[in-house]
């Protein structure tokens, strides 16, 4: 099979991986991949904000936002010389450097 043709299956197959998790935070507002991370729906208040062109006020509506929030594994791989932060390292373990971010 030509690279074009590869290409084009794995953009399908990511499009309904991404086409589910859409699904999924429609329908329950909350998506928890183990290690990977969590997807979440959070609500944005509405607020007064200011045009940065004419220092006008202006109201900003109330919206829904998507969040992530990276899991374990995923923390590790993206910064990998990055300690777990004390929250995340459970009952009786300790963290062996003082300067996490």
């Amino acid at each position: 099979m030509p690279l074009a043709g590869r290409l084009q299956k794995v953009k399908q197959a990511v499009q309904l991986v991404l086409d589910g998790i859409i699904e999924v935070l429609v329908t329950e507002r909350r998506l928890e991949l183990r290690d990977f991370g969590v997807f979440e729906v959070r609500v944005r208040k509405a607020r007064q904000a200011r045009n940065p062109r004419t220092g006008a006020v202006v109201m900003v509506p109330a919206k829904a936002v998507v969040s992530f929030k990276p899991g374990r594994l995923a923390a590790a791989a993206i910064l990998p010389s990055a300690p777990m932060p004390p929250e995340r390292l459970g009952k009786g373990r300790v963290n062996n450097t003082m300067d996490w971010l």
